[in-house]
């Protein structure tokens, strides 16, 4: 038995600039994920269509606590996604040894297209609540970035094994 779930983001929500996006996560903490999302959608969008491309695929699956990506599929095949990274946005862990305590801080990196498609997917997995897609029977699924309006979207499928037991005396 195989649970679908297809969810699709449209490009409507405006691009932010790196200090709008800033401003944005230190005011609405809650929507970091979602904000950071949509900004490093937009950018990689922008750089697959300065370099000729329309649509990045990734295909990933798992089962018995095993998962991985399967496959990362630029169109058109015959452009180079190239080597030159491009500025997203990441929240990551800082110790301040000064007032001995931690937190997460808003940073941009660089990063290349290949590495911003896998880690937007995992991004789509987090905001969609579909981790664990390699625990038990597994899953498998299919994200997608169109270059032209930064449509993303993200098809998952839990793979479950259905079992009818019945006992009987006799």
């Amino acid at each position: 038995m195989e649970g679908q779930l297809i969810v699709a983001a449209s490009a409507v929500t405006p691009v932010l600039s790196q200090p709008d996006l800033r401003l944005a996560v230190d005011t609405k903490p809650n929507d970091a994920t979602r904000l950071i999302f949509d900004f490093n959608k937009h950018a990689l969008a922008q750089a697959m269509r300065t370099r000729g491309l329309t649509s990045v695929a990734i295909t990933y699956s798992g089962c018995g606590d095993e998962g991985r990506p399967e496959e990362v599929a630029f169109e058109p095949t015959d452009v180079d996604e190239g080597l030159e990274p491009i500025v997203v946005a990441q929240m990551r862990y800082r110790w301040d040894e000064e007032r001995g305590c931690g937190g997460s801080e808003l940073v941009f990196d660089d990063m290349h297209l290949r590495d911003v498609a896998e880690a937007l997917r995992d991004a789509a997995i987090e905001l969609l609540g579909r981790g664990g897609y390699e625990n038990n029977d597994g899953g498998q699924a299919k994200f997608t970035l169109l270059a032209i309006n930064a449509a993303a979207e993200l098809e998952h499928r839990d793979v479950c094994t259905e079992s009818d037991v019945s006992t009987h005396a006799l």
